[in-house]
């Protein structure tokens, strides 16, 4: 399956392809992952091609669909990898989505990616409207932390409220079977990726000094992200969470600031 759409803002203009992995003939496959691979080493160090192909296009998830960014000369600027794992945790099946995405530096502009993500998360809860469904991730960058924390209504952790004892507990229990690898017991969240997204010097110092509350949160957390350690981050997708993160995005994009949070 293919599907096509664009996202446009006042720099740049990127045309959305989207393709499902198991149903491209092999030789197409094998020129799609080459492309991928080689744009993924453009934005990320730490990860040979191997466990780029486990993790981006073949993991053992229910289903993998994979946008592609692309800009107005046909070039790939960027892709989001997005999959539906079923997992029985306490004797109950329950849904986690998990995705990569990069995306190169100057196409990083207000939505290009989490617009993706909010609508692919209403997909699916619409697709299991009666089961429990989990985003699970560990972001190894401050700022694709901010971009989700800043449009969810609730996420985890986070530093607007302490994490639930009952979320911290499936957390902890999901982590392993998706071999995120603990680095220290006194830091549960923060797990060893591999991914090291490339950036300058310049870059870093400016994340350091920014005054946004999330990304400050993620830094204290995450010190060590350049090593590719990650925060292991959380959102519950009941109904509610995912129509006020449509809702805070849709603020978001008109550049208003009356976005919905919960407060504890």
């Amino acid at each position: 399956m293919k599907k096509t759409g664009f996202y446009s803002n006042s720099e740049k203009k990127v045309k959305i392809i989207s393709v499902e992995p198991k149903k491209i003939p092999k030789d197409k496959l094998n020129k799609l992952i080459e492309s991928l691979y080689s744009l993924h080493c453009k934005i990320f160090d730490g990860v040979d091609r191997n466990t780029f192909i486990h993790y981006v296009i073949s993991p053992t998830a229910k289903h993998t669909k994979i946008h592609m960014f692309k800009n107005i000369e046909g070039e790939l600027v960027g892709y989001f990898s997005f999959h539906h794992f079923e997992k029985k945790i306490n004797q109950k099946r329950i849904i986690v989505l998990r995705g990569e995405a990069g995306i190169l530096p100057d196409y990083r502009r207000k939505h290009n990616v989490i617009a993706e993500i909010i609508k692919d998360s209403l997909l699916s809860k619409l697709r299991y409207l009666f089961r429990e469904v989990y985003v699970l991730d560990s972001f190894v960058h401050p700022v694709i932390y901010y971009s989700a924390a800043k449009n969810a209504y609730r996420l985890y952790p986070n530093y607007r409220y302490k994490t639930p004892q009952r979320i911290e507990t499936l957390m902890l229990k999901l982590a392993p079977e998706f071999h995120l690898t603990e680095i220290d017991k006194n830091a549960p969240f923060v797990r060893d990726i591999g991914w090291i997204t490339k950036e300058s010097d310049v870059d870093r110092r400016r994340l350091k000094n920014s005054k946004k509350k999330e990304i400050q949160f993620y830094l204290e957390q995450v010190p060590n992200y350049d090593k590719g350690f990650g925060l292991e981050t959380f959102i519950p997708l009941s109904l509610v969470n995912v129509l006020l993160m449509s809702y805070n995005f849709i603020i978001s994009h008109f550049g208003l600031n009356i976005r919905m949070y919960a407060k504890k």
